[in-house]
């Protein structure tokens, strides 16, 4: 199973170096650059595993009559409320300070995290885990 860095850079970067790219092939590490949600064009990070592991060489049709997809299978009768995702950011702004940067990884419709950087003396990550809303019926 590969291992996807997720590095939280202060800056816009391009779509070719948003994608994961090798960091070291033989251990399978992949390295993506995050900027923040505010200059990131999309507003957030895909953060779901399974739109990377089809190009890793899982296989693509299930084998056998009880293959359930393993970790990446997903229910479609979860019936989880999508979250809300931020809004589109603007790569070309200027002027942000760091505790205004927030990076938001959506991981699947079930698990969001959201980091920010908090102003203290050093520099310190403040990290919040959402899981989807379970209770109650979707009307």
């Amino acid at each position: 199973m590969p291992v996807v860095v997720h590095e939280f850079v202060t800056y816009a970067v391009s779509d070719a170096e948003r994608q994961p790219r090798p960091l070291n092939k033989r251990a399978k590490i992949w390295r993506a650059l995050m900027p923040p949600d505010q200059l990131n064009p999309q507003g957030w990070i895909n953060g779901a595993i399974d739109a990377f592991m089809p190009t890793q060489g899982r296989a693509k049709v299930k084998k056998g009559g009880r293959a359930s997809g393993g970790v990446l299978a997903v229910n479609p009768r979860a019936g989880y409320r999508p979250f809300e995702t931020p809004p589109p950011g603007n790569p070309n702004h200027q002027g942000l300070k760091y505790s205004d940067m927030r990076w938001s990884i959506i991981a699947d419709e079930a698990a969001m995290m959201t980091a920010t950087l908090v102003e203290t003396e050093p520099l310190s990550w403040a990290v919040v885990w959402r899981e989807a809303d379970k209770q109650g019926n979707l009307n």
